[in-house]
């Protein structure tokens, strides 16, 4: 591994895996919501050949996530599957999945064992207040609160971030951080655009886990409920990292918010193949 590649996939000494993305914490998070998807496809009402896949599927892409070295991915898991646990209405498979999430956060919070691994001792990181990552992280954002104290609409678009560097070289927005999707939006559109978006993600994933439960094919249901899982981690894993404008996230995201939309043409579409099957 040589030049820009070294430089940027290999720090301090260890190996950041991001693949093609731009950078690890996308990755990291990408590759979850993908395994995300998987392990509900696992639990589904399908063959054994496509559940032992998708398990396998599931166990790698959770694996890459660790390999990315990224913490604000774990909660994409969480989120995604506690979603998808809710939605289920499975109460027995609900509380099984609380007790793994909470065996997961003793191991990580509470023991060493593994510590001596880089990716695991990086993870443990992410549950530690006194983290110097994290400690900036939020001096950032109390900076541009401050900054935006009487500005309701924000900077402006473009002026946060790699844009606020290209197209608002100079100032306060531009030069700080912002380490987040939803501190980005902030910054640029103020606590009115903030409000006006989280209504919209909010609405998008309550539409969205309504059309699903009005689905009667169970395995198309099934698949949708994948998405609406994947969807809600990646959501949750935003607030860390800026995902969900980012390609290729942000575009698996919006072909998901289209199919949970058409679920129910897509469930009359089943409906009436059956039919003509039968009758045929």
């Amino acid at each position: 591994m040589e030049g820009k590649n070294q430089t940027t996939h290999v720090l301090f000494g260890q190996l950041r895996i991001f693949s093609f993305f731009s950078d690890a914490g996308q990755f990291g998070s990408g590759i979850a919501q993908s395994g995300v998807i998987a392990a509900v496809i696992a639990l589904g009402p399908f063959s054994t050949k496509t559940r032992v896949w998708a398990a396998c599927c599931a166990l790698l892409f959770f694996l890459l996530m660790v390999l990315s070295g990224t913490r604000g991915s774990l909660i994409v898991p969480v989120a995604g599957m506690l979603v998808y646990l809710f939605a289920s209405r499975n109460f027995k498979l609900l509380a099984a999945g609380i007790m793994v999430m909470v065996a997961a956060y003793g191991f990580l919070q509470h023991t060493t064992i593994a510590n001596d691994v880089y990716q695991v001792r990086r993870m443990r990181t992410a549950f530690d207040p006194n983290d110097a990552s994290l400690r900036v992280r939020l001096a950032n954002r109390i900076t541009i609160k401050e900054y935006l104290k009487d500005k309701p609409f924000g900077g402006g678009i473009g002026t946060s971030g790699s844009w606020g560097e290209r197209f608002s070289p100079g100032t306060l927005l531009a030069e700080t951080p912002n380490d987040g999707w939803y501190v980005r939006i902030r910054a640029e559109t103020g606590a009115v655009g903030l409000y006006l978006y989280s209504a919209m993600l909010i609405y998008i994933g309550l539409a969205g886990l309504y059309k699903c439960m009005k689905v009667k094919d169970e395995k198309l249901r099934h698949k949708l409920l994948a998405l609406l899982a994947g969807y809600a981690g990646i959501a949750a894993s935003s607030y860390g990292n800026p995902l969900l404008g980012q390609i290729p996230t942000g575009i698996i995201l919006y072909m998901s918010w289209a199919y949970l939309f058409m679920a129910e043409d897509l469930d009359k579409q089943l409906h009436q193949e059956e039919s003509k099957a039968l009758s045929g």
